[in-house]
């Protein structure tokens, strides 16, 4: 099952490899319109997760694009540019714009059962919340070289600014994460405390990916 995931977050890869998605899932990592309708030429992708918050062209622009293949490919749009879409309405949305593909595809097809995890990711408390925090700070983690950060430098890129009381909070949000990213939490393999003060992100080797 190929999948084409069009984001910017090691936030949103790493919680779907892990929790939602089987091993064997092939994953492109693209934010280039051009690349994108090269994967779709060049492979045989059935499932594409878009955040709408990184792409340049419009969506319906891509959903076009994607359409002129006629393919019975499923799209998950996520960061939708409106002021608020409840989950019910979500849902509803996004099997309206995949109503072709859904009707050609078989009820208990692999595709389905993924496109239904992929939405329910989506329409978890991890996207439903305004300003996710466990995303944030993954993603001040990911934004390092090294992927070393001090817990200082942690609280201002949350805080904008650095007081005992949200250095306080910035631990509680690393166990939060720990919490999320499913580490353990007596002996962290994830997360791991470098020294005092200073923590270190360890993604597994197969999460490195290629950011356009």
């Amino acid at each position: 099952m190929k999948i084409l995931m069009v984001l910017d977050s090691y936030f949103d890869y790493f919680r779907l490899k892990n929790n939602y998605l089987l091993a064997s899932d092939l994953f492109y990592f693209e934010k280039d319109i051009t690349e994108i309708l090269f994967l779709l030429y060049r492979t045989d992708i059935k499932l594409i997760l878009v955040d709408c918050a990184v792409v340049d062209p419009p969506l319906n622009r891509i959903f076009s694009l994607i359409q002129e293949y006629d393919k019975s490919i499923l799209i998950i749009p996520y960061n939708l540019p409106v002021p608020y879409f409840s989950v019910s309405k979500y849902k509803m949305y996004c099997n309206f714009i995949n109503l072709y593909a859904l009707e050609m595809l078989p009820k208990d097809s692999v595709g389905i059962a993924l496109y239904n995890k992929c939405m329910e990711y989506f329409t978890s408390e991890y996207e439903v919340e305004s300003e996710n925090i466990s995303k944030r700070v993954f993603d001040a983690f990911a934004s390092k070289p090294d992927k070393c950060i001090c817990l200082s430098e942690l609280c201002e890129y949350i805080f904008g600014t650095v007081t005992e009381k949200h250095l306080n909070t910035t631990y509680g949000y690393i166990h939060k994460l720990r919490c999320t990213l499913g580490d353990d939490k007596r002996k962290p393999k994830i997360i791991v405390k470098v020294e005092k003060g200073k923590y270190k992100l360890n993604l597994p080797s197969d999460t490195d990916i290629k950011l356009s």
